[in-house]
């Protein structure tokens, strides 16, 4: 493997232009992507052994700004919910394919988290027999939704949570009316709303906390079969002074590159995909890395590959 020179940078570039720097787009910089894109890149783990390149581990707005870059020549690659992928895939297929980006390698779980407010009724219509929800679980205390609760139902969301929502009301026919909830009313939405994150995630925590809004359970099987890239995932939240575990779904966010006709201008993706494929445990077992390596080592042992072109290992 060829050795790289590394640089951590909050810079976003508008092109990719300097002869050897290659931008990752990651995330916040105080979030988990920027954090785990810091381990992937560094000297301890997958900085190839020669050569002149320059990785750049570059904040951004996540998933959506990530694919962007990819698209408009700002990002070499980035880090990609699986869910916005396909969306992307679906929506606008000549730009975004299996020909155009390739999966160096999946990472960590990020857990829907989908709240509604105890007062919500569904729109236009009266109250069906048995109402929207199913009934609490004595064992876990959770309320499970009925997703077919939600057709033509108003849903809102916020960042890239918003293009998951579109995802989900896309793959299973929802139909739903998305909007984007004002930074202003997020501590207290009036609508049922969608965040898609790692747990525990601090809005979500903050919105428990008021005993205003129920944090419901999505049924798995409800969705495997439409969008079998969907998958399981248990909430584990304080509600009410008891932990309570929340039966829910998740998306595995993926490290993705653009993908190149001429093979040799793959290698760097060859070689990170090499590297993380013999790494992974020992990422999740180091006490310097990002605790979602964890979720990434299990995601590997899973053995779970999702239905998009890999770059292929060095021998």
């Amino acid at each position: 493997m060829r050795k790289l020179i590394i640089i951590l940078s909050t810079l976003i570039f508008t092109t990719i232009a300097s002869a050897g720097e290659l931008p990752f787009g990651s995330g916040s910089v105080t979030g988990n992507y920027y954090a785990m894109m810091n381990d992937i890149i560094s000297e301890d783990w997958c900085a190839p052994e020669s050569g002149d390149d320059v990785l750049v581990n570059t904040a951004s707005g996540g998933s959506i700004d990530n694919i962007d870059g990819m698209m408009n020549k700002r990002f070499y690659g980035g880090i990609v919910q699986v869910d916005v992928l396909k969306y992307y895939a679906k929506t606008t297929p000549n730009k975004v394919n299996q020909n155009s980006i390739g999966i160096i390698s999946g990472l960590h779980t990020e857990s829907f988290h989908l709240i509604f407010p105890n007062n919500w009724k569904p729109e236009g219509e009266e109250e069906k027999s048995g109402g929207w929800f199913s009934s609490k679980s004595d064992e876990e205390e959770t309320v499970a939704l009925k997703l077919e609760t939600l057709i033509g139902q108003t849903v809102g969301s916020w960042g890239g949570s918003l293009v998951s929502l579109k995802a989900l009301s896309s793959f299973y026919n929802l139909n739903l009316n998305i909007v984007e909830i004002p930074e202003g009313q997020r501590a207290s939405p009036t609508i049922p709303f969608l965040l898609v994150g790692g747990q525990p995630y601090a809005a979500v925590e903050n919105i428990l906390k008021t005993n205003r809004y129920t944090l419901v359970s999505i049924n798995y099987l409800e969705l495997a079969e439409k969008a079998p890239f969907y998958v399981k995932s248990n909430l584990t939240y304080n509600i009410g002074g008891k932990l309570v575990v929340i039966p829910s779904v998740g998306v595995q966010a993926l490290l993705v590159a653009k993908k190149f006709r001429k093979e040799s201008k793959n290698q760097l993706s060859i070689d990170l995909a090499t590297c993380l494929d013999e790494s992974i445990y020992d990422l999740a077992d180091d006490f310097d890395t990002n605790p979602n390596w964890e979720s990434a080592a299990e995601m590997y042992e899973s053995n779970d590959s999702i239905n998009w072109t890999y770059f292929k290992l060095n021998d």
